[in-house]
C-alpha cells in the first residue's frame, strides 16, 4: 500500500510539473465533485457537529439541575426577611465585580474581536479633532472607498467599553437603503491608549445644510423642489418605520442628522444616542428644537417622541426656514412652557399650502 501511494505520488508530481495550471485546474475540479458529493458532505458536516452537539448534551443534562436552583430561588426570596438595605449591602459588591467584569470583557471583544472589522492599517483618514469626526479610504472588493468616521472622545477602559459595545451592535442592527450604513469598527492606538472609531458610509452634506442654505426653493415659495422634497420625506419615514420595528427609538431626529448621499437619496445618521425602547426611563437626549415635550420633562416616552421629531422636520422642509424661529423666548424652558400648552409651528402667510397628507 505504501508503495502504491509513492507511486501515485510520484505521477501526480510530474503531471503537476509538466503543466500546473492543467494540473490545478483538474485536482480542483475533482475536489469539488467530492464535496458537492451529498454522502461526502453529510460526513463532513456530522464531523464538524460533533463539538457542537456534545456542548449540547451537557446544556441538556443540565437543565433539570437548573431549573431546581430557580425554584429554590424562587422560594428564598417567598421567604425573604431581609430589608433591602441588608439586601443592597450583600448584593451591591456582586453588582459592581459583575459590571467589572463585563466592562473588560467588552474591552477584550473591542480589541481583539471587532478589531479584525478593518484593520487601522488598511484605513487612511484624517481626523478634525474639533469634533472627534474624520474621513478616509478603505478598499472594498478591491476598490478604494470613502468612509465617514466617528471617533470615540474616550480613550477606551473597562468603564466605557459596554457602552461602546452596546453602540457598536445597535449600528449593526439597523441596516437599512435609509440609514447610514455601519462598515465597522477600527482602533486608533497612540502613546499606549486606545480609541475605538466607528468606521461608516461617507455622505456630501445634511439636510440641514440643503434646506436651510437654499431657502428660496423650498415648496412653500417655490413648486420646482416640491417632488425632491416629497421623496426625502417618504424615505425618511420608511428608515423610522423600520427603526421603531426594530425595537429602537432615535432620540435625536433632526435635519442635521438626515444625510445626503452622493444620489441625494436620504440617510438617518447619529443612532449612537438611540436607544432600545424597552430601556427608555426618563432620558434627557436630542436637539432642543426637535425634542417632544415629555422628552424635555424627563418624562417617560416611547416611539411618539420621534414622531413629534419629524412633524418639525417636515414643517422645516416644507418652509425652508427654522421651526420656532419666531417665538419671542429668550429661554429653552420658555419655549417649552408654550409647546406644553399647545403653540406649534403654523402656515407661513403668503406662502403655499402644504398637501393635506403632508400636515397630517
Amino acid at each position: 500500500m505504501a508503495i502504491k501511494n509513492k507511486v501515485e505520488d510520484r505521477s501526480r508530481t510530474k503531471k503537476y510539473e509538466k503543466d500546473k495550471c492543467v494540473f490545478m485546474a483538474e485536482t480542483s475540479a475533482d475536489y469539488l465533485d467530492d464535496v458537492t458529493n451529498e454522502s461526502v458532505l453529510r460526513l463532513f458536516v456530522k464531523d464538524q457537529l460533533k463539538e457542537a452537539n456534545l456542548s449540547l448534551k451537557q446544556i441538556e443534562a443540565r437543565i433539570p439541575e437548573l431549573i431546581q436552583a430557580d425554584k429554590m430561588l424562587c422560594k428564598q426570596l417567598g421567604e425573604e426577611t431581609r430589608s433591602k438595605n441588608e439586601i443592597q449591602e450583600l448584593y451591591l459588591p456582586l453588582l459592581d465585580e459583575a459590571s467589572r467584569l463585563r466592562g473588560h470583557l467588552a474591552v477584550f471583544g473591542l480589541k481583539e474581536v471587532r478589531a479584525l472589522d478593518i484593520s487601522s492599517e488598511e484605513l487612511e483618514w484624517k481626523e478634525d479633532m474639533s469634533c472627534h469626526l474624520g474621513s478616509g479610504t478603505i478598499t472594498r472588493h478591491g476598490e478604494e472607498q470613502p468612509v465617514a468616521l466617528k471617533v470615540c472622545k474616550e480613550f477606551l477602559d473597562a468603564k466605557n467599553a459596554s457602552l461602546i459595545m452596546a453602540e457598536v451592535e445597535l449600528l449593526r442592527k439597523l441596516e437599512h437603503p435609509h440609514i447610514v450604513q455601519f462598515y465597522g469598527t477600527s482602533l486608533l492606538k497612540k502613546d499606549g491608549t486606545i480609541r475605538v472609531m466607528l468606521v461608516m458610509e461617507k455622505c456630501k452634506e445634511n439636510l440641514k445644510s440643503r434646506i436651510f442654505g437654499h431657502p428660496e426653493s423650498a415648496p412653500a415659495k417655490s413648486a420646482v423642489q416640491v417632488k425632491e422634497v416629497c421623496r426625502w420625506a417618504k424615505e425618511i419615514t420608511a428608515a423610522l418605520v423600520f427603526i421603531h420595528k426594530q425595537g429602537v427609538i432615535h432620540r435625536d431626529l433632526a435635519l442635521e442628522n438626515i444625510l445626503l448621499s452622493e444620489e441625494d437619496s436620504v440617510k438617518i445618521t447619529d443612532v449612537g444616542v438611540s436607544k432600545d425602547a424597552k430601556d427608555i426611563t426618563g432620558t434627557l437626549a436630542g436637539t432642543p428644537v426637535y425634542i417632544a415635550p415629555e422628552v424635555f420633562n424627563s418624562e417617560v416616552y416611547d416611539n411618539k417622541a420621534d414622531i413629534y421629531s419629524l412633524g418639525i422636520i417636515l414643517w422645516e422642509m416644507w418652509y425652508g426656514q427654522q421651526a420656532y424661529a419666531g417665538f419671542n423666548v429668550s429661554t429653552l424652558t420658555a419655549l417649552f412652557k408654550l409647546i406644553k400648552e399647545g403653540y406649534r409651528p403654523q402656515h407661513v402667510k403668503g406662502s403655499n399650502v402644504p398637501p393635506p397628507l403632508w400636515k397630517n
